[in-house]
């Protein structure tokens, strides 16, 4: 399963519940779009950990990733999930949809979002979760 450790802090409680309904065995993958500059794709750095048997301690690592985006929504900075498709050359999949567009000028849609995760996690503070 795919780590949030890249998120910033106050969404990360709302993102993991969008990450745990992730497709297994590396069907899907949450990452940050790094380029955008072609014409319907963009590339998106995936962030992960893994467990090493030797040294018995976590190490972290990346992978990049080219991927389909119909309508040039994908903004660099945005965190989106990623879903595998026929391979059409190298490694290719496409946008499932856009979790939190950080790297956008923020509207009042996403202002409004931004202040009903802040409520939901303070909630959570309160209750000792």
């Amino acid at each position: 399963m795919q780590t949030v450790w890249t998120l910033i802090h106050p969404t990360r409680i709302s993102v993991q519940k969008t990450i745990k309904n992730l497709l297994p065995s590396g069907q899907e993958f949450f990452g940050t779009v790094t380029r955008d500059s072609r014409n319907k794709s963009c590339k998106v750095k995936v962030s992960y950990k893994y467990w090493h048997k030797k040294y018995k301690s976590y190490f972290g690592n990346s992978s990049e990733f080219i991927a389909h985006d119909e309508d040039n929504f994908c903004k660099v900075g945005d965190k989106v999930v990623i879903k595998h498709c026929q391979k059409t050359g190298g490694k290719y999949y496409y946008v499932r949809n856009v979790v939190i567009p950080v790297g956008r000028n923020p509207s009042h849609e996403y202002d409004e979002v931004m202040n009903e995760l802040q409520n939901i996690r303070t909630q959570l503070v309160q209750s000792g979760l």
